[in-house]
């Protein structure tokens, strides 16, 4: 009679698992940094220091996100008053100036999610100081 050997299943031991409370935190802050998402952290968690402090850089963030779009604005206003030629050139130099400061933004959330991610209270390149301005 033939016995059959069960082999145990060699498995690789597990990563550490994070508690549900670290993971909500850091999603949270995650979401700081997705534009108007800012509003959510502030509201759920307003008491808690990462958060907070994600939720502060996710906002300078917006605001310097909301400076192109407001020159693009602006700019619309004086078509009437400026000539066509002149107004084509400023378009195209604001387009150049809008796209870089847009990839400037793409690059400081992708900071700003590892940041939160990796869970560190690292601020933005050049823009994160501006958060020490908001007390809430």
């Amino acid at each position: 009679m033939d016995q059959q050997q069960s082999n145990p299943i060699p498995t690789a031991p597990m990563a550490p698992q994070l508690s549900s409370s670290v993971d909500n935190r850091r999603t949270l802050a995650i979401i700081s940094y997705l534009s108007l998402l800012v509003i959510v952290p502030l509201i759920i968690a307003k008491d808690d220091v990462f958060v907070k402090f994600h939720a502060k850089q996710g906002l300078v963030l917006v605001i310097f996100e909301m400076i192109p779009w407001a020159f693009s604005i602006l700019l619309t206003q004086f078509y009437f008053i400026m000539p066509f030629s002149l107004y084509l050139s400023i378009v195209g130099i604001l387009g150049f100036v809008n796209t870089g400061l847009y990839i400037v933004v793409i690059a400081f959330i992708i900071v700003g999610i590892m940041n939160a991610r990796n869970g560190k209270q690292n601020e933005l390149p050049l823009i994160g100081g501006f958060a020490k301005i908001f007390t809430f």
